[in-house]
């Protein structure tokens, strides 16, 4: 779905024939959008938000960016490897920890010798540093909410969609102070979330190796 099929579904709830040409409400109502997903992401790390990329490393660097090649819009990261080998995810203080004195390993759940990584101001950084340019280090991660503009493409598979118009539909009726209308909007929303909760979770059971 894109924006628009949002905007004319909210238009069809609040018995409207087609959606708005007035700039004005249209992005008044595309505020309210965004805010219902807004509220999606800060629910969970769906599986529609996982993704894939790789980054290629260069001796000189000691962290990476996105105008270093890492994949922009990163919420979080679930999987970083050199091939085979894992990269385990740290903090900065343990970070500092480890740089400081590498004794101080054994404070670290995996040991002395492995391969860490952790992050400090949108930038990715490798324990111990990697020396070596051209390395493919392939990165799985969580995208971020992205604001929605016309003509956008919405993230939310087709099926759990209606919790956008459900969520702005709800955000207008309190404004206009329908509370009966609102309530529905905000239970369908929540209904909606519950639903993608159990498909989450299927989708998390078929996915996992072996399963």
């Amino acid at each position: 779905m894109t924006t628009e099929d949002i905007q004319l579904n909210l238009a069809y709830r609040l018995g409207e024939d087609s959606a708005p040409t007035n700039a004005n409400e249209l992005a008044r109502r595309l505020a309210f959008i965004n805010q219902a997903l807004r509220e999606v992401y800060k629910r969970h790390y769906w599986w529609w938000t996982e993704a894939e990329g790789t980054l290629t490393t260069n001796s000189s660097k000691t962290s990476y960016g996105t105008a270093d090649g890492l994949p922009s819009n990163i919420r979080d990261y679930y999987e970083i490897k050199d091939g085979t080998l894992i990269y385990h995810p740290i903090d900065a203080q343990e970070a500092s920890e480890i740089t400081e004195n590498p004794l101080l390993n054994y404070t670290i759940p995996y040991g002395i010798g492995d391969l860490y990584y952790y992050t400090w101001n949108d930038k990715l950084y490798f324990l111990p540093q990697i020396q070596v340019t051209g390395k493919v280090i392939s990165i799985k991660y969580w995208e971020g909410y992205t604001a929605l503009t016309a003509g956008s493409t919405v993230p939310i598979p087709d099926l759990f969609c209606n919790c956008l118009d459900a969520y702005a539909f709800a955000r207008i009726s309190q404004i206009d102070d329908e509370r009966g209308s609102a309530a529905d909007g905000f239970d369908e929303f929540e209904e909606t979330m519950r639903q993608m909760m159990i498909e989450h979770n299927k989708q998390s059971f078929y996915n996992k190796p072996g399963a």
